[in-house]
């Protein structure tokens, strides 16, 4: 367990739907029916095998909520220099949907704010008054985001499902763009176990967990979860040139929510170049405020 941060931190995080007890799961596991257990996700840790952690690179997350809301209220993201890093998040008046979220050091300094313009069908996302993304619902009213923009990177996303709402594919152009081109570069392919729960962040929808992936200063790995129903099997990058994997190993709990994801990186060549476990706890942190 990371060490605990002075303050009141509240925030979000994922609500890792795991806990200990395990199951392991492979791909080739009969189809089965997860069971609706809500697990709040407290902790999760980062092991790297593979290679050794830079000292930047993430060692844990800590996750407060807001007793009455049960929305996450801060995140607490300790790197391998013990470093502290604080997300802190103000929502709406009376929704779950996000107003401010700020980054604070461990003396609640702000080092960063991103602001959020929420319509019926859009939200338009600052970072310290200059735009950051833009998200495109795919219907009016829906929570399932068809197009990000990502403006310091200069990129934008194009999301797919199919008929259970998952994530299929996303499209990928490094470039700024409305509508799709006729051959995307880049595009990222999404298997998923028929067997358990996702790990989600408590009670956030899509567009929530897909905000946070693309947050420069949320620093949990990204792609760790890619859908909040379903634990995710593979995920397979194609470009022009090449093509690369990354490779998921779950052991559930027995309310079937991964209590430790294992994410190995494949190069193009299928060699193993990059391995990080991620260790789930489900029991509140004690930390003194």
């Amino acid at each position: 367990m990371i060490n605990s941060t002075k303050s009141s931190l509240s925030f979000l995080l994922l609500l890792f739907t795991f806990s200990s007890c395990g199951l392991f799961v492979d791909d080739d596991d009969d189809e089965q029916i997860g069971i609706e257990v809500y697990e709040k996700v407290y902790s999760i840790d980062a092991e790297y095998i593979i290679n050794p952690a830079d000292p930047t690179d993430l060692k844990g997350i800590e996750v407060v909520y807001d007793q009455e809301s049960e929305l996450i209220s801060n995140i607490v993201q300790v790197d391998h220099q013990d470093n502290n890093k604080i997300l802190t998040i103000e929502y709406e008046e009376n929704t779950s949907n996000y107003k401010v979220i700020r980054v604070v050091d461990e003396d609640l300094n702000i080092l960063h704010q991103y602001t959020f313009n929420n319509s019926i069908d859009s939200i338009i996302i600052n970072k310290d008054d200059q735009k950051y993304m833009s998200i495109k619902n795919a219907t009016e009213g829906s929570k399932l985001p068809y197009r990000i923009q990502l403006f310091k990177e200069n990129k934008t996303i194009f999301y797919y499902y199919n008929e259970y709402r998952y994530i299929n594919n996303i499209h990928i152009y490094p470039q700024i763009i409305d509508e799709e081109l006729a051959t995307p570069p880049s595009i990222v392919n999404f298997n998923y176990l028929e067997y358990g729960n996702s790990v989600i962040y408590g009670n956030m929808n899509f567009s929530h967990l897909i905000i946070l992936d693309h947050l420069e200063d949320f620093h949990l790995t990204k792609y760790l979860i890619t859908d909040i129903s379903r634990p995710t099997l593979s995920s397979n990058f194609y470009t022009n040139k090449d093509s690369t994997q990354i490779q998921y190993r779950n052991i559930l709990n027995e309310n079937r929510y991964p209590i430790n994801i294992s994410m190995i990186n494949y190069d193009k060549d299928n060699a193993p170049r990059k391995q990080i476990i991620h260790i789930i706890s489900y029991t509140p942190v004690r930390t003194p405020y």
